[in-house]
């Protein structure tokens, strides 16, 4: 039984040339996963997003379209990794190993291609860390104007050698960086076993950090006032008042 062919990458701004020139005299210009996909037998492509909002989600929510529309029988998927910040490696580069981690048992049995072009420098030089580190099984394909498609090796003797930590430090170095992280660009209190970290420019209690507390509350609580009053020691009619104060609405269960 042949294995099932499956290349993963991120989205890049110049994939985007995709929407306007496939199909057209300047069809050979449609960014690098056109170009792979055009040379190569893929069964499966995973799509990667750092993002679920703002422009950057608009483009990759296009082309998961694009090439539902003009790529069949393809099979297409969405992923996205819990990086904040796609230049920063401390972020990026546990966020992106635990992405492998799980298409690796999620297909065992598939044969992986890895596209370096897309995504931002800081992610290509991830993706050569992990798979040259072991922690998958992939062929690496990078892809120019000027010299097409090429595959990516590690033959130099002296290329040196990566070592994989356990999956359970990887998570955690991953929560640790990206508290962090955190506190240092959030707006807003950052909670942590550590104490409470206050954002430089300072913060409106009542109407940025509570409603968000409240909000939160609600949602865990399936929008039971008394439940998540009871969760902030707080009287029912007390809660409740903070609420209309806050102009915070109660679903209906």
């Amino acid at each position: 039984m042949n294995k099932e062919k499956v290349l993963i990458t991120f989205v890049g701004k110049h994939d985007s040339l995709a929407f306007k020139n496939y199909g057209s005299e300047n069809r050979k210009d449609c960014g690098p996963i056109v170009d792979i996909l055009a040379r190569s037998d893929f069964d499966k492509i995973i799509l990667v997003s750092n993002s679920e909002t703002g422009d950057y989600d608009r483009l990759f929510t296009k082309y998961v379209k694009f090439l539902d529309e003009n790529f069949k029988p393809l099979k297409v998927e969405q992923r996205y990794i819990d990086a904040e910040n796609p230049i920063d490696y401390n972020i990026v580069y546990p966020a992106m190993a635990k992405l492998l981690i799980q298409i690796k048992s999620q297909f065992p049995d598939s044969k992986f291609t890895i596209s370096l072009t897309s995504g931002t420098p800081v992610m290509h030089t991830c993706w050569v860390l992990l798979v040259a580190g072991g922690i998958i099984d992939a062929e690496l394909l990078q892809s120019s104007r000027e010299r097409g498609i090429e595959t990516v090796n590690f033959s130099l003797d002296d290329f040196p050698k990566i070592t994989l930590p356990s999956d359970a430090h990887l998570k955690l170095t991953q929560l640790n960086r990206k508290i962090k992280y955190l506190q240092k660009s959030s707006t807003k209190p950052i909670v942590t076993s550590e104490g409470i970290t206050i954002p430089d420019s300072g913060f409106d209690l009542e109407n940025e950090f509570l409603r968000d507390l409240y909000i939160a509350t609600l949602e865990k609580t399936d929008h039971n006032a008394s439940a998540a009053a009871k969760l902030l020691r707080l009287k029912p009619h007390t809660f409740r008042k903070r609420l209309r104060a806050l102009k915070i609405e109660l679903k209906e269960s």
